[in-house]
């Protein structure tokens, strides 16, 4: 099986090659058999199976060490694992030495208070505490955002809500009682209703000097008048991660600013803002050529700009209150907005001015000429200051900036304001006075 059998006769010898099949020769008596040659049979191992043993042989080698660096790196899994468990089981939770990466702050001008310990709160409010609050609006803008609100409110329902947002349960607790008594109060009471933390009410000017000093969890806004004759320190607390008004407190003597009147080209009036906003020409002061001054046909509820009163005029428009039958005219360019329970209403100007109205009952039956003596602390309105038209009386005061009206059944006390907001110039007085005059209730 290992390879084919050749057999031949040695050629040295000169004896004759057999072949397959021929028979053997007879050795002659006394003759030794002679020994073949040793190359007379040869065997050959076949060249595939030389080559099989080979592959065969390197093939158990691969897989010998393959299986030996398997088991290499199975026992280097184990020790690793045994060495977590039973010397540092703080690895499973990430690691006792892994570095956070900071967190970016969501907006650059964001403030970001840290404390290591906890400011105690006071005892009637709740302060919240973090290592790492982020504060989208720091304690001076807070408290300027506040005073904005509370300036720009029309009622004291809309200076409750702004406290109860912006304030602390102190404040806003103190508001409440403030409101409840409302219906009490004086007209001079109703009319600094904003006047809901117990202190004087200072509107912001823009040009103070305001600072802040953050301490923790608590922080204070100093003010000071320009004139340094006093100012104001307001205390805030970061509660929830946002600056709430706490407290108020206010030295020294208001400054009054001087004002004046805007602009009136043609003299006849009216201040050119005003004859914008009612249509007729601020070069001419009888628009309509009726032989009567622009300024006088409007303070009187008459059209500037043609026959007829002032509903007349394209320019001007009606606001009417149904629930207490109350109407007037104002600029339809203007803007109005109407506060809760339809108890007031702002018409306000591109310029940053506004007219205020509010509506309230009138419990002690007063009529408009004794509650303005009592809002403004004058023994009696003089009379050229007292009107009546119709189904209304009212009172206007000697700047021209406020009012008092009443119904006939003096049922309603109506309070009328200019604000001039952060101007000192008096641009609308004359619509003002429109205003007031072209009041009707029961319509």
């Amino acid at each position: 099986m290992f390879g084919e059998k050749k057999q031949s006769i040695n050629k040295a010898s000169g004896e004759t090659e057999l072949k397959p099949g021929d028979a053997p020769v007879p050795t002659p008596a006394g003759v030794k058999q002679p020994m073949a040659p040793e190359d007379t049979s040869i065997y050959f191992m076949p060249d595939s199976f030389q080559a099989q043993k080979y592959e065969t042989h390197y093939a158990h080698r691969k897989q010998g060490k393959l299986i030996v660096i398997l088991g290499l790196v199975l026992l280097a899994v184990l020790a690793a694992a045994a060495y977590i468990v039973f010397f540092d089981p703080s690895l499973l939770n990430g690691g006792s030495n892994v570095v956070p990466l900071p967190t970016p702050n969501p907006n650059p001008n964001d403030i970001v208070v840290t404390s290591s310990t906890p400011v105690p709160a006071p005892a009637t409010s709740t302060v919240a505490t973090s290592s790492a609050i982020v504060v989208a609006l720091g304690p001076k803008d807070t408290y300027i955002k506040y005073k904005n609100k509370i300036a720009s409110s029309t009622n004291e329902t809309e200076v409750l809500v702004i406290i109860k947002s912006m304030g602390t349960p102190d404040r806003v607790a103190l508001a409440k009682k403030t409101v409840d008594n409302f219906s009490k109060m004086t007209a001079t009471a109703q009319q600094k209703y904003w006047d809901l933390s117990g202190e004087p009410f200072h509107p912001l000017q823009g040009n103070e000097i305001i600072k802040e000093n953050i301490d923790g969890s608590s922080a204070t806004v100093t003010i000071t008048y320009p004139d340094r004759t006093g100012g104001g320190q307001v205390g805030l607390l970061l509660m929830d991660g946002v600056w709430k008004v706490n407290a108020e407190t206010w030295t020294g003597k208001k400054i009054v600013t001087q004002r004046s009147n805007g602009a009136d080209s043609d003299s006849d009036g009216l201040t050119d803002a005003e004859e914008t906003a009612v249509g007729s020409d601020p070069q001419k002061a009888d628009t309509d050529g009726d032989s009567h001054l622009d300024g006088t046909e409007v303070a009187n509820g008459y059209n500037p700009i043609g026959a007829g009163k002032l509903i007349s005029d394209q320019n001007i428009t009606t606001y009417i209150n149904d629930s207490f039958g109350y109407s007037c005219l104002y600029p339809d360019a203007w803007t109005k907005t109407v506060g809760a329970n339809n108890a007031s209403v702002k018409f306000s100007t591109d310029d940053g001015q506004a007219i205020t109205i509010t509506i309230a009952a009138n419990t002690k039956h007063l009529s408009a000429a004794v509650a303005a003596a009592s809002a403004w602390n004058v023994a009696q309105v003089p009379a050229s200051q007292q009107f009546n038209s119709g189904s209304t009386s009212y009172a206007i005061s000697s700047d021209g900036l406020t009012a008092y009206l009443t119904d006939k059944a003096q049922k309603y006390l109506i309070t009328f304001t200019y604000n001039l907001g952060d101007s000192n110039i008096v641009n609308y007085k004359t619509i003002f006075r429109s205003i007031v005059v072209t009041s009707v209730f029961g319509k």
